[in-house]
């Protein structure tokens, strides 16, 4: 029972790993690691004259060799957003784990560690631990704000 389950895991695991990292030729990606140097590559039409049109201007050729590589295809998601937008997805496979590492972080600081951790309900403090509002609420100091039993 338990080895069949460990084993759909790892299938489902194979799977998805198949899908970030295909067996595709490398040179594909040329035009992303040297886009001022590629000759061919199989992009769609638009993105052809995209790269043509980035490749003969020197100004971006010097920002090139002065920037990192992400940087670069970041600085010219304005001029050039369907060239940008495709090498910034393919130098950024995970890009999506940032929020599970900041929720799985949000757990751990905060209520896994304590006595209670057995009984433990998480969802309603990884709601707040997780929100947008700055700075980040802390319901045991609101908590404590309060009075539990006002007198009559």
């Amino acid at each position: 029972m338990i080895i069949c389950d460990i084993g759909k895991h790892l299938d489902a695991l194979s799977q998805h790993f198949d899908e970030y990292f295909t067996n595709d030729n490398t040179e594909n990606f040329d035009w992303i690691r040297s886009p001022f140097d590629v000759e061919m590559s199989d992009l769609a039409v638009h993105e052809l004259e995209e790269l043509a049109e980035l490749s003969c201007d020197r100004t971006l050729k010097i920002q090139f060799r002065e920037k990192s590589l992400l940087a670069f295809w970041l600085s010219v998601s304005t001029e050039y957003p369907l060239l940008s937008n495709k090498a910034v997805n393919i130098l950024l496979p995970f890009a999506t784990t940032y929020l599970c590492e900041t929720a799985y972080s949000a757990l751990t600081n905060r209520p896994m560690k304590t006595k209670y951790r057995s009984r433990l309900v998480v969802e309603s403090d990884m709601r707040v631990c997780l929100s947008n509002i700055r700075p980040t609420p802390r319901i045991d100091s609101l908590c404590k704000a309060k009075q539990a039993h006002p007198s009559h």
